[in-house]
């Protein structure tokens, strides 16, 4: 939700990053924040989702192969993503922001290339 006097904040997603998006974003007066290239990074979010990616491959493999009506399968691939947002342990999302003090200094370190996070 934005409002003026606000930054915009997106990562470096080509999606994010086509030159129609960043048309729209200055016809519309809306600045956003400059991220270094490798951003990904610093968003702790990816953990998040590599880790659900992981529960539902492994508690409902017949996501992959099934076929049938597309509603179908998205509601079961919804239920399936609900599933596995409520079997990730707290103490996995606490270390996650636990570690962002050390995830931005390791980020300033690398001068916004890579780091191990």
């Amino acid at each position: 939700m934005w409002e003026p006097g606000l930054i915009f904040m997106q990562d470096n997603a080509p999606i994010h990053t086509a030159r129609i998006i960043k048309a729209w974003f200055e016809e519309n007066g809306i600045e956003v924040e400059k991220w270094p290239l490798y951003s990904p990074d610093m968003n702790p979010i990816e953990h998040v989702w590599k880790k659900l990616k992981e529960w539902v491959h492994e508690h409902h493999p017949e996501l992959e192969t099934m076929t049938g009506d597309d509603v179908v399968i998205k509601q079961r691939m919804l239920e399936a993503l609900q599933e596995g947002w409520d079997a990730l342990p707290q103490d996995f999302l606490d270390k996650l922001v636990e570690l962002m003090e050390d995830r931005v200094k390791a980020f300033l370190k690398a001068e916004g290339w890579h780091t191990k996070y």
